[in-house]
């Protein structure tokens, strides 16, 4: 119970969106919910109480469920899950039933396309596949030995996989160097890649958005293989992981990007509510991507390093003459150059901890900004930006990631 609740403290610290945590999850590890219900089945007052005519009180303490009762529970939910699923033409028996493993395949990217989206849809089978596995490994290990009764659960529970993006790639590709040599990374326009390419069977091929630096994405060619794929769904899933990623990369660089990611996550709010199909969601995202690629590319323009970057950006105000963003650059250099010049004094270990040393940075950085922001900077904008460089300067500091 300890572990719970320290898991699940809350925060002023917002994260990359500019949230506060205020609540967080419990998670049942190792099935610790139904174990605690054995243990009060066997031990609980209530259970040693009942009634002579053998009925259970009332409450929610009942005896665990019979091997027998467990085998016939977990049938009736994946039955349930099966026809749930044929309502949406997934027809997961027809899985079984393939002899080719590149057909099978190719039939849980169809049925993963189907289901991830509507969010409602996704969360719905979720929930299926949830209970399917919680009842499968409390029947652990005796099912093993039943393991032909129950495939259905291992289709279930790989489909799921396959929609979560958590499949094991190398086994995969096992299975399609067969007929590839590499996955579809086609999006990237280098020679190598495109020579390699040309040698994929695309009916086997998964789209795989990797580590490649945003600014050698083809754009049109995106669009076009986007105009083309027959599961958009999964299209616009594994180009959202991209971004997300991208993001996560960017905003440790400069928090001053949090436009970003509020943008991605509307684009991707509205997607999960159908109120935007996936050919518009996908054009949005390719546009995100593209400013994406511009913002990443400023700090070389600017002629800034990414450090100085971000406190300029903190730093700078609306409506600047040419002559202030100069001297709003210079200062953001000057600033960061005076901070590691007087690291050991201002910055020790844990310095952030010590509310004395940090209403000493706090000065510090007050003293400072007054020497190096333009005269144009009224009482409550100077104020405004010395508090949120003094955050972002704790911030850094208990991730490890400060400036000096």
């Amino acid at each position: 119970m300890q572990t719970i609740t320290r898991a699940n403290r809350t925060t002023d610290w917002l994260d990359v969106f500019g949230r506060k945590k205020e609540f967080g999850k419990i998670v049942a590890y190792c099935n610790v919910f139904g174990n605690l219900k054995k243990a009060l089945a066997v031990y609980g007052d209530d259970v040693a109480e009942a009634d002579k005519d053998g009925e259970q009180p009332e409450g929610d303490c009942q005896p665990a469920m019979t091997p027998d009762e467990l085998y016939k529970l977990l049938r009736q939910t994946i039955d349930e899950c099966v026809a749930w699923c044929n309502d949406y033409d997934v027809d997961l028996e027809s899985i079984l039933k393939k002899e080719s493993v590149f057909s099978k395949i190719d039939e849980f990217q169809r049925y993963a396309d189907i289901l991830l989206n509507p969010k409602d849809r996704r969360a719905q089978f979720n929930v299926f596949d949830n209970t399917i596995s919680a009842l499968y490994n409390e029947l652990l290990p005796g099912i093993l030995k039943r393991k032909s009764e129950f495939e259905m659960a291992e289709v279930i529970h790989y489909l799921r996989q396959v929609m979560d993006n958590n499949i094991d790639r190398g086994n995969m590709d096992i299975a399609r160097q067969k007929t590839s040599k590499l996955l579809d990374i086609s999006i990237v326009p280098k020679q190598e890649i495109a020579e390699a390419a040309d040698e994929i069977t695309d009916k086997y091929s998964i789209k795989i958005y990797r580590e490649y630096d945003l600014t050698l994405l083809d754009y049109e060619k995106m669009r076009e293989e986007f105009k083309n794929c027959p599961h958009k769904n999964i299209e616009i899933r594994d180009l959202s992981e991209y971004i997300g990623h991208k993001l996560e990369l960017m905003l440790s660089q400069n928090s001053e990007r949090r436009s970003f990611a509020e943008r991605f996550q509307d684009i991707i709010n509205r997607y999960n509510s159908s109120s935007d199909g996936a050919e518009q969601a996908f054009e949005e995202l390719t546009e995100l991507i593209r400013q994406m690629s511009e913002e990443q590319q400023r700090a070389s323009r600017e002629e800034l390093s990414e450090e100085v970057l971000e406190v300029f950006d903190i730093l700078k105000k609306d409506k600047m003459t040419k002559d202030e963003t100069i001297q709003v650059k210079n200062g953001a250099k000057r600033l960061l150059a005076k901070m590691k010049e007087k690291k050991t004094e201002l910055f020790p270990h844990f310095w952030y901890k010590d509310s004395s040393l940090q209403r000493k940075v706090f000065i510090f950085i007050g003293d400072e900004l007054d020497s190096i922001l333009p005269s144009s900077y009224d009482n409550v904008v100077f104020k405004e930006k010395k508090e949120r460089f003094y955050q972002q300067v704790m911030l850094r500091a208990c991730e490890n990631r400060m400036y000096v």
